[in-house]
Order: structure tokens, then C-alpha cells, then sequence
């Protein structure tokens, strides 16, 4: 296949390695970062050593053997020990896409050859439970002493008996590309070989628990000697002030890591600097020059781990508990930022406060006797809080986030998320504040009022001040005119926040969609709903958007998400929508003790 488009990993799979000894455990890498979390001795540090000795391109490209510790291999109640099986995970589209480039992109191999592959990658043989798959293509090499790999006898067993009704087909498909053919199974493994062949396979490095930030006594070097921490001042300095041919490349690793600091600690002036002796690693702050060592051991962490980002950014991180020495906001801000670096990272953890972001992958890592270290992927709100329970972590244990905004339903929250982006590109939702929703007719029966001596009947409402005491909230006004009232329990709502110095923002027309310009709306309106016949909507800011409209029930999320990806970044002054934003984000700066700061050009009336 053509080298210049391998094959990105997507997925691991594994048995027969330390506590991996029952059936295969799947472990998928699509997200950026992957987070294994679960108690002591489930094996999540057994993922990460396979990791780094089985994912190797001599294993699935050779089927070259790894180097065999006795201790790796479990032993069973029977004193046998099970193959050892190591696996990859790759889209099959990906797959797809490789094998027609090799063809040529002809219009011969479209239109006969293409369907062949395609039942080759698709066959249920190399899926999850055997076709009711991830979109994956699972390739798995297995060893009986770990000296030799070969494909795995199972998988190709099951792979014979789902394609022998396209033995021929697949003969002269060999004959047609390859100029030569056999039987079946060695013309499929062939094919199989040839596909784990352009496979790119990443190095993957361990970040152990045991790290420092320390000298070694020798010559600056730019590069890292250990993983350990060991010999980092002295590679800093080769970053901070690098030799002519590598200027480029090492100036701007030095600044990527100042860059982090900046970002995680939201201050634009933090930065390092290295000291002539190599000694330490000063730290610029509050116009003060700080070693190292006279700040906390947070800072340290937080250097060490922008330290080997920077450096092993084309590999796949594996950092053991990244939560030691760095506090819970601190922590979500180091990973949003690794997150957006473009290194893939698989963390282990003990913490719960990684669970609620939506671009990591979270994977409870628990321990059976019967089957060893078990994966189980944690996709759903109700798989994360089980995982947060596996931590031993209760609802009594939850740290508030420092802001939550009340919005009646999700478009809502994706327009007001955007407009507080664009606003103050610095507030980040899930570590500065969170959106919760609080369904319309759900209002009547929450208050803004403390609920110790509460008036009239406690039972009837709900105290939002038990969830949060930094809240806001955001109404729709549902007038349909400029002279409509409130009803009593907006009007209600309103005071009582108001009371408590909490931002209650009713919108100024009817809905939050009327502060979206109607040409806007029925872009976004016709992309979702294609076969919508009326787009009569204008720019009443008292009328409903969705009435008069041929679909009944009309995606708002949706249409809200079109919406921001129409608006791509520019800043919408709408009616009132400019200072309730502002007056919001001020009182989310506040709740993180952050100065609002706003750029000339953004929101400007």
C-alpha cells in the first residue's frame, strides 16, 4: 500500500498479558485523550505497559516477538499459561480508503474489486461480538511463548468460514493486482498482511508516578534523557537558548511550554527561564523570579508534564495519575489544553474529575477473578456516574462547579455557550462554569431562595442555592408584544435571584432564537430540514420561529448547532444580547476570581 497514507491506530485489544487472561479486552484510542479509571490493582498500569511493549511495529508489520518476562504471562489454576493476544483497532473506512489508493483509484477496481474488500473489512470475523461492531476492523496477532506472532488461528477460522462464498472473487482480485493467487486462507492473509503493513503504528512512552524536576550535573542536551524528570533544567536550557540548525524546532517547544503555563494558570505574563547553572527552573510570576522549589509542587507537575507533551508530541502519552500535586481546576485546565495539543494521551486516574468532559474517552478498568482486568467503555452520563461510584466517590463528595447558568432547554445552551466563547475565549464550559437545564414547566417549582426558614409549602419547590451559589439564569420571555407581562413565576424567579445578586437575563423577545437574524435561521432551518416547504420567517422579534413551518416537530438543537456553525466566530449584536452577555461572563469571572477582559473588536454595541 502507499506508505504516505498508513493506517492511524483507533483501537487496542488484549489477553494473555499480566492480569489480561479472559476473554479479549477492547480498548478504543479514537478520542485525543483516553482515561482509564478504577480502584488499586484492577490493572489500569498493565494497560500502560502493554501499551509500550506490545504496540510495536515489528508485532503486527513482521510478527517478530517481544522480549518474554515470565512475569508478564498469568498463570492459570490449571499452571497453563493462555496465548498471548495483542490487537489493533483501525476504521474501516480508513481501511477502505488505503486499499483503493493502491489500485490506482481505477474505475475498474470501483466497480468490481471495491465490494470485495469491503466484505473482506466488514467481515464479522474481525468486528466486536462478531458483526455488531464500532465501525472498526480488528487485526489481532497471538503467541504462544511471545517469541512469534502470527495472525490469530481463531479469527482468521471465523474469517474462512464468512468469505468461502467469494473464494474466486477474492483469487482474481490476488491475480488481477498482485499477479499471483492461491488458495483462501493464504490469499487472505496476504491481504491481511499487506493491511497490517500500512498501519501506523505510534511509540508509546509511560510518564511513571515517580516524577521530579531535577539536575544531572552534565551538559545542557536538547534532548530528554529520561522520563523520570531527570536532567529536565538542563534540557530546558537547550530549548531556551538553542543551536543555530535546531532554532526553529527548539525555540518553539520552549515556547509551547510557556504557552501551557499561560493557559493553565491564566496569566499571560507567567513564564520560565533557566538559570546559567542549570540548576533549577526559575519561574516568572506576579513580576517576581521564583526557583522552582519555592512554589508548590503543583507548578512543578504542571512544568514536567508540558515538559514531556512537548517532547514526545508525534507518540502516545501514557502519564500515570496526572492528578498528583495539581487541584481539581487545575487539572481540568492541564487537560483541556493537552487535549487541544494534538498528542494522544491515555491517562490512569483515581480522581472523578475528569469523568464530565466530552472529548475524553473514559474507560472503567475493574478486576474479576474469573476474568482478569475487564474494560468496559463509559459512553453514557449513567456509565460515567457508575464509574465516579467504582472510585468509591459519592454525591456527597462532588465539588460545585464555580458558575451554573439555568437555561430552559439544549439549543439554548449551544447559543448561550457560543455568544460566552466569542465574548471571553478564556471561559471554558465544564471548568469555569456549567449549563444545566431546567425544562419550562419544571420553573414554577424552583426558587432562588435559601430553603432553612422557607415560606409557604417546602415541599413545592426546589432551592437552585443547594446546587450552586453562583448561579444565573436564563428565560424566555414568551411575549408577544413589548407590552406583555411576565407571568408571576418569572416575575418570581427574577426578584429572587435578583435578591441574592444573581443575573437573571429574560430575553427581550420572545425566544432565545429571535435574537438570531431570520436570514440566518433559515439557512440553518433548510440545512437540517430539507424538505421544510415555509421558511416565512422575519425578523419580528416577537414572533414564534417555528410557526407556520411543515415539520412538526422542528430538531431546535439541531438548528441551533447550524446555526453557530454559520455564525464561525463573529460577534452577534442582537437587541439586548450584548450587555446580558457581558453582565454574564463578568459574573463567571467573578465566581473563578478571573478579571473579565474584553478585546476592542468583540461585542462591541
Amino acid at each position: 500500500m502507499n506508505p504516505n497514507e498508513e493506517i492511524e491506530i483507533k483501537g487496542f485489544a488484549l489477553t494473555g498479558f499480566r492480569s489480561f487472561f479472559g476473554e479479549i479486552q477492547y480498548l478504543n484510542l479514537s478520542a485525543p485523550m483516553t482515561v482509564l479509571a478504577g480502584p488499586n490493582n484492577a490493572g489500569k498500569s498493565n494497560v500502560l505497559i502493554a501499551l509500550t511493549q506490545l504496540l510495536r511495529a515489528h508485532v503486527f508489520k513482521g510478527g517478530s516477538g517481544v522480549s518474554n518476562n515470565p512475569l508478564d504471562r498469568p498463570i492459570l489454576k490449571s499452571n497453563s499459561s493462555p496465548p498471548l493476544i495483542v490487537g489493533v483497532g483501525v476504521e474501516q473506512a480508513d481501511v477502505l480508503r488505503s486499499w483503493e489508493q493502491l489500485a490506482g483509484n481505477s474505475p475498474q477496481y470501483s466497480q468490481r474489486w471495491a465490494p470485495i474488500i469491503e466484505r473482506l473489512v466488514t467481515c464479522p470475523a474481525f468486528q466486536l461480538d462478531g458483526g455488531e461492531g464500532d465501525g472498526f476492523m480488528w487485526l489481532l496477532m497471538e503467541s504462544d511463548s511471545g517469541e512469534a506472532f502470527e495472525h490469530s488461528p481463531a479469527q482468521m477460522t471465523a474469517a474462512l468460514a464468512h468469505l468461502s462464498h467469494v473464494q474466486r472473487d477474492i483469487s482474481d482480485f490476488m491475480l488481477q493486482v498482485f499477479g499471483h493467487t492461491s488458495e483462501l486462507e493464504p490469499n487472505i492473509g496476504e491481504l491481511l498482511q499487506r493491511t497490517r503493513a500500512n498501519l501506523k503504528i505510534p511509540d508509546a512512552v509511560v510518564i511513571p508516578t515517580m516524577r521530579q524536576i531535577r539536575a544531572d550535573g552534565g551538559e545542557p542536551s536538547p534532548e530528554l534523557r529520561e522520563s523520570t524528570g531527570l536532567g529536565v533544567p538542563g534540557m530546558l536550557q537547550a530549548w531556551q537558548a538553542p543551536a543555530a540548525e535546531r532554532y526553529r524546532e527548539d525555540s518553539e517547544k520552549f515556547r509551547r511550554i510557556n504557552q501551557l503555563l499561560k493557559s493553565v494558570l491564566e496569566d499571560k505574563d507567567v513564564e520560565i527561564t533557566i538559570p546559567y547553572n542549570r540548576s533549577t527552573v526559575h519561574v516568572i510570576i506576579n513580576d517576581r523570579v521564583l526557583p522552582l522549589e519555592n512554589l508548590g509542587t503543583g507548578i512543578s507537575q504542571l512544568i514536567l508534564l508540558a515538559v514531556f507533551a512537548t517532547w514526545h508530541q508525534d507518540d502516545l502519552v501514557c502519564v500515570e495519575e496526572p492528578e498528583l500535586n495539581l487541584h481539581p481546576l487545575m487539572l481540568r485546565k492541564l487537560v483541556n489544553f493537552l487535549v487541544r495539543s494534538g498528542t494522544k494521551f491515555v491517562l490512569t486516574t483515581h480522581s472523578a474529575h475528569l469523568l464530565d468532559a466530552p472529548e475524553i474517552g473514559i474507560v472503567r478498568v475493574s478486576y474479576s477473578a474469573d476474568q482478569g482486568t475487564i474494560l468496559s467503555a463509559a459512553i453514557s452520563d449513567a456509565d460515567r456516574a457508575q464509574v465516579s461510584r467504582h472510585l468509591g466517590y459519592r454525591a456527597s463528595d462532588l465539588i460545585q462547579s464555580n458558575a451554573i447558568i439555568w437555561v430552559e432547554g439544549p439549543s439554548d445552551r449551544i447559543y448561550l455557550r457560543y455568544w460566552i466563547e466569542v465574548a471571553e475565549p478564556r471561559l471554558v464550559e465544564g471548568i469555569h462554569y456549567s449549563i444545566m437545564f431546567y425544562g419550562g414547566r419544571l420553573l414554577a417549582h424552583l426558587t432562588g431562595e435559601e430553603m432553612d426558614t422557607p415560606d409557604g409549602n417546602v415541599e413545592d419547590f426546589i432551592s437552585l442555592l443547594r446546587i450552586n451559589r453562583s448561579m444565573a439564569i436564563v428565560i424566555d420571555s414568551d411575549k408577544s408584544n413589548l407590552d406583555s407581562p411576565l407571568n408571576a413565576t418569572k416575575e418570581r424567579i427574577c426578584q429572587e435571584f435578583a435578591d441574592k445578586g444573581c443575573p437573571a437575563w429574560v430575553t427581550y423577545g420572545r425566544e432565545i432564537e429571535n435574537y438570531v437574524p431570520a436570514k440566518d435561521f433559515v439557512r440553518a432551518l433548510t440545512q437540517v430540514h430539507p424538505s421544510v416547504k415555509s421558511t416565512r420567517v422575519v425578523d419580528d422579534v416577537f414572533a414564534d420561529r417555528f410557526a407556520h413551518l411543515s415539520v412538526s416537530s422542528p430538531n431546535k438543537a439541531k438548528i441551533a448547532e447550524r446555526v453557530v456553525e454559520i455564525w464561525d466566530g463573529q460577534e452577534i449584536d442582537s437587541l439586548d444580547l450584548v450587555e446580558n452577555v457581558r453582565e454574564l461572563v463578568a459574573y463567571i469571572c467573578v465566581a473563578n476570581d478571573m478579571p473579565p477582559s474584553y478585546e476592542p473588536h468583540t461585542f462591541v454595541p
